[in-house]
């Protein structure tokens, strides 16, 4: 089984209050948005759980020769194996592997391991599996690639194993896992409200609004640690969500000083590059522009192709050459998504970008 598990945006973020169990209420919406990684999971034969792979070793390699050169031995996949019985052959085990961005820490830490183990303990006949992300998604970013990764974790096991959870019951297992992740069940745009695990219905001409709109977004590489974000927020009243959907079917021209993400001031104070990235897409002619998350990835909306990512020289940086998509993933793109793309790494290389039509 061969799962996109997704990433989404964040259209507004407010913190509005610190709770006794160490987390924030917020009120957000969340958007999903056409980027993914690629998850792989495959139920393992019985008779194959005495002899796993051993860890560190190497099973294959990445085979794109079109790739950027830099990027070739990130993709080699080292394989780590999980058991719950100190690697007892005989217990369900995890063999995971990796391969496109590396992900630090350690392997029981990781989401997809951690829902296997959730989902464990309730079902405890749950099979082996052998899996392989492929990460594509930024870590530290704010798009949420690592809540989508465990979350899709969680809706394979449920098929692969036959288990017959509902949305709702998968939902409740993901806000366990996640405040973000719960968004990632249904995938699609949903004001959040209490941690982000509460979800209420997103205002039904929200994609109408959009609808002709040219989406941009530059991941600069940074990792902005969630926890450490969060401890520099001061909490302060939000809108409500009825308020919140208001402002949002009032368009993109009306965002600018009212649709806000609280975390800017201060990732932006320690990490002026991203706050640069902003403002450069609105020197550029976006409507809107905005940082998700916690950060680091902004994004900018372009009220039409004509008006996106415009040229102006005292914002031109070294053009790249080399392409961060596959060639597949290049021919699929609509010919004016292509020439966004395209205007879009010269301006900001060598960050990596994305651009879509909304």
């Amino acid at each position: 089984m061969i799962l996109s598990p997704g990433a989404k945006l964040n259209l507004g973020l407010y913190i509005t209050g610190k709770r006794a169990d160490g987390f924030h209420d917020l009120v957000t919406l969340f958007y999903p948005i056409p980027f993914s990684d690629s998850l792989e999971i495959i139920r393992t034969p019985e008779t194959s759980q005495a002899a796993p792979p051993l860890p560190g070793e190497y099973i294959k390699e990445f085979k794109d020769k079109t790739a950027p050169e830099r990027f070739k031995e990130q993709f080699k996949t080292p394989v780590s194996v999980y058991s719950d019985d100190s690697g007892n052959n005989e217990s369900p085990i995890v063999t995971y592997s990796t391969s496109g961005i590396p992900i630090q820490g350690a392997v029981q830490d990781n989401l997809c391991i951690r829902a296997y183990r959730m989902l464990k303990a309730d079902y405890p006949a749950l099979p082996s599996i052998n899996m392989h992300l492929h990460k594509a998604v930024p870590l530290g970013a704010g798009l949420g690639g690592g809540s989508a990764d465990g979350t899709a974790m969680l809706k394979a096991l449920n098929q692969i194993a036959d288990l017959g959870l509902s949305d709702m019951e998968l939902m409740n297992y993901a806000a366990r896992l996640g405040s973000d992740c719960p968004i990632f069940i249904t995938n699609g745009p949903q004001i959040a409200t209490g941690r982000g695990e509460i979800l209420h219905p997103a205002p039904a001409g929200l994609e109408k609004v959009l609808k002709g709109y040219t989406m941009v977004l530059v991941c600069p590489m940074i990792h902005v640690p969630t926890g450490a974000a969060f401890s520099k927020i001061t909490p302060k009243p939000g809108p409500s969500p009825k308020e919140l959907a208001a402002l949002l079917l009032e368009g993109p021209k009306a965002w600018k000083d009212h649709l806000v993400n609280d975390f800017e001031v201060s990732v932006f104070s320690r990490f002026p590059e991203i706050k640069q990235i902003k403002e450069t897409l609105y020197r550029l002619g976006a409507t809107y522009a905005s940082m998700t998350g916690s950060g680091s990835a902004v994004f900018g909306l372009f009220a039409n192709e004509a008006a996106a990512l415009k040229k102006e020289g005292e914002d031109q940086l070294e053009p790249s050459n080399e392409s961060l998509l596959s060639p597949l993933q290049e021919q699929s793109l609509e010919p004016n998504q292509k020439q966004t793309l395209e205007k879009a790494r010269e301006v900001f290389y060598p960050y990596l970008v994305k651009s879509w039509n909304c």
